[in-house]
């Protein structure tokens, strides 16, 4: 028997008062800004992977991107969902989820580098900082280790500006030469 699961009355996008069908219309109707995305991938050798590799994402998240993330994810803390209960905690406004900003790792990993074929096999992760709607933030992967049995370790680094917001590693299955 298939069950349809709820979000709790509470968890809604906005304040409590505005009913979901009105949430729906706005965003149905609201114009949305392209999210800045940006990729570059710094190779030592186009024959194999080395010590040193590393690529950087650039991306702005967007309350949209907030959202999504909650209704993918299960998560609707107000603390992302909700200006009003936001606005009242110690970050004063909506805080990103720290796993979507941890996703742009995966994204490095997934599509650039290693990229195409690599399978995740761990990830390390302290999250240091809040990110808010709006920020730029540029994530950093580097191969710090090739491993036995064709793995890497990298390190994972997430910034606003200057301040690191999350920090770890992650160890991947390298994809064979011919994935990529």
């Amino acid at each position: 028997m298939n069950a349809i699961v709820k979000p709790p009355a509470e968890a809604r996008l906005f304040d409590s008062l505005v009913p979901v069908h009105m949430i729906t219309s706005w965003l149905a109707a609201v114009r949305v800004t392209p999210t800045t995305h940006h990729v570059e991938c710094v190779r030592a050798s186009d024959t194999g992977f080395t010590v040193g590799d590393r690529a950087t994402l650039t991306r702005v998240f967007s309350v949209l991107d907030f959202f999504w993330f909650a209704l993918v994810s299960g998560d609707w803390n107000p603390v992302h969902t909700n200006y009003f209960f936001a606005a009242a905690s110690p970050f004063k406004r909506e805080i990103a989820h720290g796993m979507l900003i941890a996703s742009t790792i995966s994204a490095i990993l997934g599509t650039t580098l290693p990229g195409k074929g690599t399978i995740y096999t761990g990830q390390t992760l302290h999250f240091t900082a809040p990110v808010y709607r709006g920020d730029t933030v540029v994530t950093e992967v580097e191969i710090i280790e090739l491993l036995e049995k064709g793995g890497a370790t990298l390190s994972c680094v997430c910034r606003v500006g200057e301040k690191v917001v999350i920090i770890g590693e992650a160890t991947v299955k390298l994809p064979r030469p011919s994935a990529h």
